[in-house]
């Protein structure tokens, strides 16, 4: 079942408020494992947004993975850069939430979480073309 625009707006506003929670736990000093997992939810959200905009209903990580590859970047929508970007950023997200550490220095999380932005952004263009 393919959704609709209102569904894939809530999604993108979600993507932002999800960026949002990242940069309050990251101003905040809160855990690491925190602040990433935010950081790929947010780059989730709006990646399934843009996905759904091209008739692709995925809901799963595997498979938003995948398809920001078959969907996206071969048919020119995304930089390949941008599906690595995302690729690490979830594998950083399950070492985050599964392990017991996690080696990410503050200033890379705070360079995550500006490209997650850009990252948002490009998915919000191709969603809403």
């Amino acid at each position: 079942m393919v959704l609709g625009m209102p569904e894939i707006e809530k999604l993108l506003e979600k993507a932002d408020a999800t960026l949002e929670d990242a940069e309050t736990a990251f101003e905040h000093d809160m855990l690491v494992s925190t602040v990433q997992n935010r950081i790929y939810y947010s780059m989730y959200y709006a990646a399934q947004a843009a996905l759904i905009s091209q008739d692709n209903d995925v809901s799963t990580h595997k498979g938003i993975n995948v398809k920001i590859g078959e969907e996206l970047i071969l048919n020119d929508l995304l930089e390949k850069d941008w599906g690595r970007f995302y690729s690490q950023q979830q594998t950083y997200r399950e070492q985050a939430d599964y392990e017991v550490d996690i080696d990410i220095e503050r200033n890379e999380l705070e360079n995550y979480i500006e490209k997650a932005d850009k990252f948002i952004q490009k998915m919000k263009d191709i969603a809403r073309k």
